[in-house]
């Protein structure tokens, strides 16, 4: 089984971002939009170390946004494996259905997309909300 991805950021208090992934199967196959068939994300706020508390979960069915994205193969942070595609999924702190994310706290995203093709894939950001710094002039 292949190990999880777990990558690192920050995103601005207040403000929608995105997130994305390349996803490739166990066997190293690369993910095309009809394998998937649907996904849950699940945010947790882990500021505080070993307790993390869940502040949305959201769950669908059907098609993720995996787009092709051919022109990222040259833009320094993919290289070129097969045609594959980019999948990207917008979040909006303001929609989740606990509390809002706030600056200083740090929130655990983890994405598990389902696929016809193999078992549920789990991929996760660790990310560090930014105080909006248009708040602090």
């Amino acid at each position: 089984m292949a190990q999880p991805k777990i990558y690192e950021g920050s995103f601005f208090e207040g403000r929608k971002f995105w997130i994305m992934d390349r996803p490739v199967g166990p066997d190293g196959s690369v993910s095309i939009n009809s394998d998937v068939t649907g996904y849950t994300l699940d945010i947790y706020d882990s500021t505080q170390q070993g307790n993390p508390t869940l502040v949305h979960t959201e769950t669908t069915t059907g098609t993720l946004n995996l787009t092709e994205k051919g022109e990222l193969t040259t833009d320094g942070y993919w290289t070129l494996d097969d045609t594959g595609y980019t999948m990207r999924l917008e979040v909006d702190p303001e929609a989740w259905s606990g509390e809002d994310a706030v600056g200083g706290r740090s929130y655990l995203l983890r994405l598990l997309y389902t696929s016809a093709a193999w078992d549920a894939i789990p991929l996760f950001w660790l990310l560090k909300c930014e105080r909006d710094p248009a708040e602090t002039l």
